[in-house]
């Protein structure tokens, strides 16, 4: 099954002329979905400010953006796939594709290429609910792997991992051992693990609040949030 890629984002980001513009993780930067600058067209489609468009496989990630490339995940059955494609002209950089053991169950309506990969301008991380974590650098050579079993949830995985500093966060809430894990970004060893028993299945993201010379980790659980704070991106856990 073949998606047609006609990118929202390679029609607006025109505005930045293809410059350094970075759309790291889902939302953006921040996490806040919003472009501070730029120009971008009111009006796109099929036949209208289209730079370019390529058929790909099926996936319901975001793309993220670093400079000049763009990463996304792909379902292509039974192989999940990380593509790198030139945000120039949609050309296909280089695919890394792993084989899990399962797929996970998901929805009618979505893919077991669901969650958002985030970038840092050396490594482009992706979470599949089938398999786990895997990092690679820019040119596609994989930098580590975290086989982890997947979630106990009837609808798939929803969550995207993201960044805070050196730390690599993943919420991995379900309907048995709901967790919140930080990995090293430079390794893939786990930093730390909170377990969530109270919180079930969930498919929501988590975001770093910065405020009053603080960091709190804010996650959203299955009806109300809870809230971590660190220092120097360390982000330890400080309970409920």
């Amino acid at each position: 099954m073949k998606k047609c890629l006609s990118l929202c984002c390679a029609t607006t980001l025109a505005w930045s002329a293809f410059g350094a513009a970075h759309w790291p993780q889902f939302r953006g930067p921040g996490a806040s979905a919003v472009a501070n600058d730029g120009e971008p067209p009111i009006h796109f489609g099929p036949a209208s400010n289209v730079l370019w468009k390529v058929a790909l496989p099926a996936g319901n990630s975001s793309p993220v953006i670093w400079g000049d490339r763009l990463f996304l995940t792909a379902f292509d059955k039974p192989r999940l796939q990380t593509l790198c494609l030139n945000r120039r002209d949609g050309k296909t950089l280089w695919a890394q594709s792993i084989t899990p053991d399962k797929i996970e169950p998901v929805n009618r309506t979505s893919t077991p290429a669901a969650p958002t990969p985030v970038a840092d301008g050396e490594r482009v991380y992706v979470y599949f609910g089938s398999f786990g974590l895997l990092a690679y650098d820019f040119e596609g050579h994989e930098q580590w792997r975290l086989p982890l079993p997947p979630p106990v949830v009837d609808f798939g995985t929803g969550t995207s991992p993201i960044l805070a500093g050196n730390l690599l966060i993943l919420t991995r809430d379900q309907d048995l051992g709901s967790e919140l894990l930080a990995l090293d970004k430079r390794t893939g060893k786990t930093v730390w693990r909170v377990a969530r028993p109270e919180f079930r299945r969930g498919f929501a993201t988590p975001f770093v609040w910065q405020h009053d010379g603080q960091e709190e980790l804010i996650v959203p659980g299955s009806l109300w949030l809870r809230k971590e704070r660190g220092q120097s991106h360390r982000l330890s856990h400080i309970g409920p």
